[in-house]
């Protein structure tokens, strides 16, 4: 009997030593991907902003390494870092348009003799906004799918 006891102990010392590192695995997703929003809420720059992206793919790269995964959670925290990768793309598609595309719509409308300034202005910052509403899309995606993330661990 005795030795059954051990047998037992030793099993549930390793159920609980895996539960602790999955449940290590899911804190640290979930801190990155909250550094991800809270760098979105506080207005971080494009390279913070990617920087912070990089370590939450890290973070989830890693716990879909690890023995035990809560696959509910790794679809939302998936889902989660996914538009925030979205919303990575839109900006440099924005920041590219300020470079190049904003020069050539300059251009076309001096041409088409719709050159005035407040007629350029207008053209540009709606273009602008079109960006960041599609940032802001995918970022709100990225909160619900992270609230998701957290409910699944409950």
């Amino acid at each position: 009997m005795i030795g059954l006891s051990r047998i037992c102990v030793l099993v549930l010392g390793i159920s609980i030593s895996f539960a602790t590192a999955a449940m290590a695995g899911e804190r640290n997703v979930l801190k990155a991907l909250k550094e991800t929003k809270g760098g979105v809420e506080a207005g971080v720059n494009y390279e913070r902003y990617n920087e912070l992206l990089a370590g939450a793919k890290v973070q989830i790269d890693a716990y879909k390494k690890g023995k035990t995964i809560n696959k509910r959670f790794l679809e939302n925290a998936t889902a989660c870092f996914s538009s925030y990768e979205n919303a990575a793309v839109v900006w440099k598609q924005k920041m590219e348009f300020r470079v190049k595309g904003a020069s050539k719509i300059v251009k076309e409308m001096v041409k088409e003799g719709k050159g005035r300034p407040d007629e350029i202005i207008s053209v540009l910052s709606t273009k602008h906004q079109e960006y960041d509403n599609k940032m802001k899309t995918y970022w709100d995606a990225a909160a619900k799918e992270l609230d998701k993330a957290l409910e699944s661990l409950k």
